[in-house]
């Protein structure tokens, strides 16, 4: 019952369900989420954070970068995505966000650094 409510939680907030939808789509770093929604950092971090608590969702570390995607593992959380997904498609909401991910938008790399 723990992980259920922690599912729910998760899904509690209109950003986080945002959030997911964009996720759908495959993995993003911070620096994307922050273009797609035009929110403060601190905010899609937070936001995350508690998605990440409900295990909705994977972060990949790499160097100094994070890169977040659906976690799928657990039966119910495919579940949960399948029906959301068939919700999303009907939302203008979701729609403008998925206008922004075509536009292709990329985190710039982190530049190696200087070996002089």
């Amino acid at each position: 019952m723990k992980e259920l409510l922690l599912s729910f939680k998760g899904l509690a907030d209109p950003v986080r369900i945002r959030i997911l939808q964009v996720l759908s789509h495959g993995e993003q770093c911070v620096c994307n989420l922050v273009e797609i929604f035009q929110l403060p950092q601190s905010t899609i971090s937070r936001q995350l954070s508690v998605l990440k608590n409900a295990n909705l969702i994977n972060i990949r570390k790499e160097g100094l970068w994070h890169y977040y995607s659906l976690n799928k593992r657990p039966p119910m959380n495919e579940s949960l995505y399948n029906f959301m997904s068939e919700q999303w498609s009907h939302d203008p909401v979701f729609a403008s966000d998925n206008e922004r991910i075509v536009q292709g938008l990329k985190c710039a790399s982190p530049s190696p650094a200087k070996t002089d």
